[in-house]
This record gives C-alpha cells, sequence and structure tokens, in this order.
C-alpha cells in the first residue's frame, strides 16, 4: 500500500473539518446548540447568558465558579420577571429546565465580591444564545 502525501492528508483533514462544521451548523438549526463558555466576570458585575426556547425543549445548564456568587434561571413577561430557578449563592451547579412556553430565557450570575470571578458554563438544548 502506497503512503499518502502530505497534500492528500491535508486535505483529507480540511474536508473532515468542513463536514463536521457543516453537521454543527446543521444542528444548531436544528435546536440540539450545545455550547460552552469561559468568561471572567468583574467585581460588582452581572451577566446574563439568555437563550431562546421552545414549549417542551429540556435545557440543561452547568456552571462552575471560582468563588460563590448569586444564580438565577429568569424569564421577563411585559414588565413581570418570572424565576423558576430562584436566586442562590452558589459556586456551582447544574439542572434540567423543561421549557412550559416560547419564550427568552436567562441564567443570570452577579458577582458580589470584591474580586473577579471565572466563570465556566454549558448550555445544551437552548436555542440562540445572546450574552448581556
Amino acid at each position: 500500500m502506497k503512503p499518502l502525501s502530505h497534500a492528500l492528508l491535508v486535505a483529507i483533514v480540511l474536508l473532515t473539518g468542513c463536514a463536521r462544521d457543516a453537521q454543527n451548523a446543521e444542528n444548531n438549526e436544528a435546536g440540539s446548540q450545545q455550547t460552552a463558555f469561559d468568561v471572567l466576570i468583574d467585581a460588582g458585575a452581572t451577566r446574563e447568558l439568555c437563550f431562546e426556547s421552545e414549549q417542551g425543549d429540556v435545557v440543561l445548564y452547568r456552571f462552575e465558579a471560582d468563588r460563590p456568587l448569586d444564580f438565577n434561571l429568569h424569564y421577563h413577561i411585559e414588565k413581570e420577571i418570572y424565576y423558576p430557578v430562584p436566586a442562590q449563592v452558589t459556586a456551582a451547579e447544574k439542572g434540567q429546565y423543561i421549557v412550559p412556553v416560547d419564550q427568552t430565557y436567562c441564567l443570570m450570575w452577579t458577582i458580589n465580591d470584591p474580586a473577579v470571578v471565572s466563570l465556566s458554563t454549558e448550555v445544551n438544548g437552548a436555542g440562540a444564545i445572546t450574552w448581556y
């Protein structure tokens, strides 16, 4: 058997990557998006990871921080705010949320500490994601 040339190997790797990117884009459009983020949150700041979801979606979330912070999962209807996961002080959390109605939902972290906090988070099953 003849060894593959360097150019052919590069082409195979690039095509495999393109196929994986196309599959990821297709999965994202189908609502099976998986996202993971590592962020730094400034002292005294609030950050929100908001996502679109439809009724019946099962959203899995988790996070780990290097120190405790205020965390909640909430959504807005007009001027009212609803908290399916009420505020709590924790350095880590994981959960599952079954979406009751088409809506934008937000995971929110607030730093009440005078230091920057490192946060790693992941959300599965959500629609389009926006950071605030």
